[in-house]
């Protein structure tokens, strides 16, 4: 993908940058076009290989009508999640090397969901605070809009879902953290309990049916 001087882009991890100059360098007796991308929100300077702008992510900002679709995926309450932290995580970090808003938005509404049951490690909240900077930083760029606007927006977006995440985990301990309403899944049917999985455990009815205790 071919940049030019000036035009805005945006670099994985790093957000909103400009491309300030194109020039050639030699290291290592190897000559090398690179972009110097100004990033805004720190003023740094950034230099990316030219050839290298498809493997790091570099991507040209969203469009107005890619704005739209965004707040859509935020507030559609998709959300894909793992039972453990370190999968979880694992995850959430490869979608914000990507550099794709839309990555970030899963990442987002992911550790916003979790944060609302559970308190987020020191890791993951870093996590969840850069994917909403980058995003909120992004969108006000492209719409031309303060950032506290932006970030009004993005929080209403996240609140509007109020449903229900399926999970299946053999983990009891993030089990008894999340879930409020326990479906017990068998062969040819399933029942709808409708506890919580402290009382699921110790459910006479339940134990019952697994021959655990007699009648």
């Amino acid at each position: 993908m071919g940049f030019k001087i000036g035009d805005k882009v945006i670099y994985p991890n790093h957000g909103l940058g400009v491309v300030e100059k194109v020039e050639e360098k030699t290291i290592l007796g190897t000559t090398c076009g690179f972009f110097h991308l100004r990033i805004l929100s720190n003023e740094t300077t950034v230099l990316v290989p030219v050839a290298n702008v498809d493997n790091v992510g570099l991507r040209r900002a969203i469009t107005d009508e890619e704005v739209e679709r965004l707040f859509l995926l935020l507030g559609d309450g998709k959300i894909d999640n793992h039972q453990n932290w370190k999968g979880r995580f694992k995850d959430n970090s490869d979608k914000m090397r990507t550099g794709s808003i839309y990555d970030m938005a899963d990442v987002l509404k992911s550790l916003t969901f979790l944060a609302k049951s559970k308190s987020l490690s020191f890791r993951e909240k870093r996590m969840l605070d850069r994917a909403k900077a980058l995003i909120i930083s992004e969108i006000s760029e492209v719409m031309q809009t303060t950032v506290a606007d932006i970030e009004e927006r993005v929080n209403t977006a996240l609140e509007k879902f109020e449903g229900s995440l399926v999970v299946a985990s053999h983990d009891v301990q993030f089990v008894d953290t999340l879930v409020s309403r326990v479906l017990e899944l068998n062969p040819n049917d399933y029942y709808d309990l409708g506890m919580k999985y402290e009382e699921y455990l110790t459910d006479e009815a339940r134990l019952r049916r697994a021959g655990k205790v007699s009648n």
